[in-house]
């Protein structure tokens, strides 16, 4: 069975999600009804294509493709992706120089 799955079970790229702060974006975002929401536990929003799936290569791709596009136009995933590029900046960032003393005229 092929599924997509959101979870909070680990800090992925080392940011933290919220797993309320996802249902609440799922439904202010009108996620549709074919998201199981959970409201325990690691795994927070699953869709899963039933049995017995797709016929083709071509419409599975179409199918989790059209779950990923679900997920942005619900804004799901926002938070997660302003975090990431806040990090990804960060890290790209120049670091501030430490500071060089001038060579000592008593010196050798």
């Amino acid at each position: 069975m092929w599924c997509i799955f959101v979870t909070v079970f680990k800090k992925f790229s080392g940011i933290r999600l919220d797993a309320q702060q996802i249902l609440r974006d799922a439904e202010l975002g009108g996620l549709p009804a074919d998201w199981v929401r959970y409201s325990e536990g690691s795994k927070v929003l699953e869709r899963c294509l039933p049995p017995p799936g797709l016929a083709s290569h071509d419409e599975l791709v179409r199918w989790f493709g059209e779950g990923l596009r679900q997920l942005r136009d619900a804004k799901v995933l926002d938070p997660y992706i302003a975090a990431r590029r806040a990090k990804k900046a960060a890290l790209a960032a120049p670091k501030p120089q430490a500071p060089v003393a001038p060579p000592d005229p008593m010196a050798g």
